[in-house]
């Protein structure tokens, strides 16, 4: 069934309208378990931002579909048979949870899905591991639910008809081959997990083979996959089966395949959900699986070789086997000895190739380990040739890693590729020797994680070759202008304390002044600490362009990614002035949550873009057309009544209403409530987006000295009158009001 996400709670509804009666497409054995499985249920909870299950076993199904990203759907909700025991797998652990089971129908499914894993026990008795919220519900359904015993589950197993089982729970393959025999000789399992969230917090892992629930589920046709499902639209959106029948990976390969044979013709928008559908799977999929991955590749094996993707010759959704086959060509590409790793035939496109004749080099780097992140070495791995990294014997137990290649953004879910979709390679550094390579070469780094303390270590790189690398105040000018700047390897990086940038050597070659170019970047990030009153942060900025990225034309995070067109600006002083985007990303690492409510999160970011514009390049923030031009705007929308859905949606007419403050005030006033969040005690912060509001009326107006609700109220910005009447000791303050402007 297709599912419509609506907005009427805080976890969000999915609305789930087909009829029944409608599943006579279906087989009956799949017709008779959705039935029993959705008796009862219009509409679920979407608490948060749930992932796909991947589907793909012949006794696999999905139940409840959501949609994704590029408006594929995937099944948020899935079962499956195992000999005469029963699975039921939910894409979020919040579908457990006391807020989602009172949402709508949510407790509905999960009792329905609770008997249904039970079989056929008229009285079933249901396991519960350490979660009381399911526990009463299935208690007050007239079901026998027993807490689980944490220490003592396994003795239990033959008492229970299913369980509800936490896979993160799983510590070895012994306890995963007794679950599954559980299941086999009769008994349910209701497991919940998120494979996006598991891989945020378990970088460097991977999904098919570490994760515990997909360890434990793949045998059984089910796996958590990577992926976000998404609110859509709230209005019931009435289907059918073939929804969910699309949502079936091992059903979608037979589709695909009769339509690349000519048998069929499938419309391109279903080519698109199908190919999507499969490389899900393949993701969650581990090397072992007999249930899909011999049919994809007896599949696969007629066609021909897949070119290398790139901007001229990019590979789209009219390709979907042929982006399944690169798919799976990655994967053996990651796993095979590092001794036999071979060069990308694309990356003499991008990233780069080394010239012919390039030296290979050793050298030994000297990496501060109280700086996080990734430390710059001045090396660069050819495409598929190994590299030696060696490390003294006091550093092999200090979770070092080390990286090849700065393009970090994966383009699987893009709808085309115009390069290869991922290209970094990631090793832990677990030996005082390791050997590395990557297919597509790349910049090499050591990473740093979080905390450590420490002298510094000596790292040995070699088979390297060297790399442009300007570092501020320790690189000579002159030997940077006669020599550095000409070193053979592609990708270049100048780098200070602050801000890292990591550029195509072309960019670099005819830089003569790397000096004053870094100064002028240091002085931009010291905008961000004096707006927001707090130090930066000892790891350094990064930005990186790319011939694709995996969403926006720039966006934020570590490394802030730009496309291949500011690669050129971001390394001229003179180029700088207008580079609005540049301003705004990294305003994004640096705004906090405490002072960005929703609505606010693309406008409280602009605030260290106008301020950098103002500080460093001189130009008013007030006279910025960014600001100027919504004065009308602004007219119209208080003369309309100020509706917030209008605010939240609109990020510079929000804008014009923080530089009315600032035009008032001056930038003092944001730094003295920025500086008095900074030193809020945890218990004080906000915890609900109300809170954020009324707290940021409160702290500004304190900044001010003057009270700002009447201001809050003439935009429409929504605070409780609590926090309105603590300000009652201040001069209410609007701004002056100029001939025809309404909004003052």
């Amino acid at each position: 069934m297709q599912m419509a996400a609506a907005m009427r709670s805080a976890l969000g509804i999915i609305t789930l309208t087909a009829a029944l009666g409608l599943f006579c497409q279906a087989a009956r054995a799949v017709e008779e378990d959705l039935a029993r499985l959705l008796d009862g249920v219009h509409e679920i909870a979407k608490p948060g931002v749930p992932g796909p299950v991947a589907v793909f076993g012949e006794n696999a199904f999905a139940v409840v579909a959501g949609r994704g990203d590029n408006a594929v759907d995937y099944a948020v909700v899935a079962a499956a048979h195992s000999g005469q025991g029963r699975v039921v797998a939910f894409g979020h652990g919040g579908y457990f949870s006391q807020g989602a089971l009172q949402v709508a129908a949510t407790g509905q499914l999960v009792i329905n899905a609770a008997r249904w894993a039970a079989g056929n026990a008229a009285k079933p008795t249901i396991g519960v591991w350490a979660n009381e919220p399911v526990r009463r519900l299935l208690e007050s359904r007239q079901i026998d639910a027993v807490s689980i015993d944490e220490n003592n589950w396994q003795q239990m197993l033959d008492d229970l008809d299913a369980m509800f089982f936490p896979p993160e729970r799983l510590r070895n393959y012994g306890e995963i081959a007794q679950i599954h025999r559980f299941v086999r000789r009769g008994g349910g399992l209701l497991v919940a997990e998120l494979g996006w969230g598991w891989k945020q917090l378990n970088p460097g892992k991977d999904l098919a083979t570490e994760h515990p629930g997909n360890i434990l589920l793949s045998g059984l046709g089910l796996a958590f996959a990577g992926g976000y499902i998404h609110a859509v639209d709230p209005v019931p959106n009435p289907t059918n089966l073939a929804v969910l029948e699309d949502c079936h990976a091992g059903k979608a390969l037979k589709l695909l395949q009769a339509h690349e044979s000519g048998e069929t013709k499938l419309p391109r928008e279903r080519c698109r959900q199908l190919g999507a559908i499969l490389l899900n799977a393949v993701d969650a999929l581990p090397p072992q699986d007999r249930l899909l991955l011999p049919k994809l590749r007896a599949a696969l094996r007629g066609l021909d070789a897949v070119p290398p993707p790139g901007p001229r010759s990019p590979l789209t959704l009219d390709n979907p086997l042929s982006r399944v086959a690169l798919r799976l060509e990655h994967q053996q590409m990651m796993q095979i000895p590092v001794a036999r790793t071979r060069p990308y035939p694309g990356a003499a496109e991008f990233p780069g190739n080394v010239p012919a004749g390039a030296g290979r080099v050793s050298e030994t780097i000297v990496i501060d380990v109280t700086i996080p992140g990734w430390a710059g070495t001045g090396l660069y791995a050819p495409p598929g040739q190994p590299v030696i990294v060696e490390l003294p014997p006091r550093a092999a137990g200090l979770r070092l890693a080390v990286r090849i290649g700065c393009h970090t953004d994966a383009l699987w879910q893009k709808d085309q590729w115009k390069r290869y979709p991922a290209i970094d390679r990631r090793f832990r550094l677990t030996d005082g020797r390791t050997t590395i390579a990557n297919p597509h070469g790349g910049l090499i780094y050591i990473e740093v994680p979080g905390g450590m303390n420490g002298e510094p270590i000596e790292v040995t790189i070699r088979r390297a070759v060297r790399s442009p690398r300007y570092v501020l105040d320790e690189t000579d000018l002159e030997e940077w202008r006669a020599r550095i700047r000409h070193y053979p390897a592609p990708w270049a990086e100048l780098e200070t304390s602050k801000i890292i940038l990591s550029v195509p050597s072309t960019s670099v070659r005819e830089l003569d002044d790397p000096q004053a170019l870094m100064r002028r970047w240091d002085e931009i990030l010291d905008c961000y600490a004096e707006l927001g009153q707090r130090p930066l942060a000892r790891r350094p900025q990064r930005m990186v362009p790319d011939v694709q990225i995996s969403v926006g034309y720039m966006h934020s995070g570590y490394p802030i990614m730009m496309h291949m067109d500011r690669a050129l600006a971001i390394t001229r002083t003179d180029q700088l002035k207008d580079k609005w985007g540049l301003w705004h990303e990294l305003g994004h690492n640096h705004q906090q949550p405490d002072w960005t409510f929703a609505g606010a999160g693309e406008v409280t970011c602009n605030l260290f873009t106008l301020y950098v514009i103002e500080k460093v390049f001189g130009i008013p923030a007030a006279e910025h057309p960014n600001v100027t031009g919504q004065a009308e705007k602004a007219h119209r929308h208080i003369a309309a009544g100020a509706p917030f859905d209008t605010w939240r949606s609109d990020p510079f007419l929000a804008l014009y209403m923080y530089m009315q403050i600032q035009q008032a005030f001056g930038w003092e006033a944001y730094q003295a409530a920025f500086a008095k969040y900074r030193d809020l005690p945890n218990g004080d912060r906000p915890k609900s987006d109300d809170e954020k509001r009324d707290q940021w009326l409160v702290q500004l107006s304190r900044a001010v000295n003057r009270d700002l609700g009447p201001f809050f109220e003439a935009w429409g910005v929504p605070t409780s009158t609590e926090a309105r009447q603590s300000l009652g000791d201040l001069e209410a303050w609007m701004p002056p009001a100029e001939a025809g402007d309404e909004s003052r």
